[in-house]
């Protein structure tokens, strides 16, 4: 997700749109990576708040088409494994 030719251009930059959908994949792997888990599950909340606000331009399309699978097998994942929390 983090591949030169998978993150969108400008993808790093805060002050373009796809930024935070970026953070909130990051902030996944980093904590998966950590092995903290709770947390997880809130950012794939907000990943998926953001994609349902702010439809994708064709060039990030892909992106978004990714991020949103990513979402739905660490969900899945977490689940099988017994992590249900969600909190802000």
């Amino acid at each position: 997700m983090n591949a030169k030719d998978k993150v969108p251009p400008r993808g790093f930059r805060r002050n373009v749109t796809i930024y935070p959908l970026v953070c909130y994949v990051n902030n996944i792997i980093g904590c998966y990576l950590g092995r903290n888990a709770e947390p997880i599950m809130l950012f794939i909340e907000r990943g998926r708040e953001h994609i349902c606000r702010n439809p994708p331009p064709e060039e990030w399309r892909q992106y978004f088409e990714m991020a949103s699978e990513y979402f739905d097998v660490m969900e899945q994942h977490l689940r099988a494994n017994g992590v249900t929390t969600i909190y802000d």
